[in-house]
C-alpha cells in the first residue's frame, strides 16, 4: 500500500461507516470529539489525522484502527457469535468448546492475549 493513498484511503473508509449508520459530519463530531471541519477534511482525504484522532474516530464508529486504515480484518465479533449461535442446539460441553473457540479467534484477530489449553 502507497503511504500517498494512507489519508485518501481512512477518509474513504471513515465516510463509509458514518454513512451506513446514518450519521451526518456533526454528530460524528459529537461522538468523537473531532472537530467536524478536521473530520470533513479527513473523509475528503485533504488531511492526515494524528493518532489521537484516529483512536478518538475508530471509538465513536466502533471498529478497529485497522479497518479505518482499510486493511483486511478477520470476522467480527458479532459473526463470530452467530456462528456459535447458528451451531444450536448441541449439548453443553460442545456449546463451551464452540463458544471458547470463537473467543480465541476473536482475539487473535484482535491482537489479545492467546489462551491455549
Amino acid at each position: 500500500m502507497s503511504l500517498d493513498s494512507l489519508p485518501a484511503r481512512m477518509g474513504r473508509v471513515v465516510a463509509q461507516h458514518r454513512d451506513r449508520r446514518g450519521w451526518t459530519l456533526r454528530e460524528l463530531a459529537q461522538r468523537s470529539g473531532v472537530d467536524v471541519g478536521a473530520l470533513s477534511r479527513i473523509e475528503r482525504g485533504e488531511r492526515d489525522p494524528t493518532a489521537t484522532t484516529v483512536v478518538a474516530i475508530a471509538d465513536a464508529l466502533e471498529v478497529s484502527i485497522d479497518e479505518l486504515f482499510g486493511r483486511a480484518q478477520g470476522p467480527s465479533e458479532a459473526d463470530l457469535l452467530a456462528q456459535v449461535a447458528g451451531a444450536l442446539p448441541v449439548d453443553a460441553v460442545e456449546l463451551r468448546r464452540r463458544v471458547e473457540e470463537a473467543v480465541g479467534v476473536l482475539l487473535r484477530t484482535q491482537g489479545g492475549p492467546s489462551r491455549e489449553g
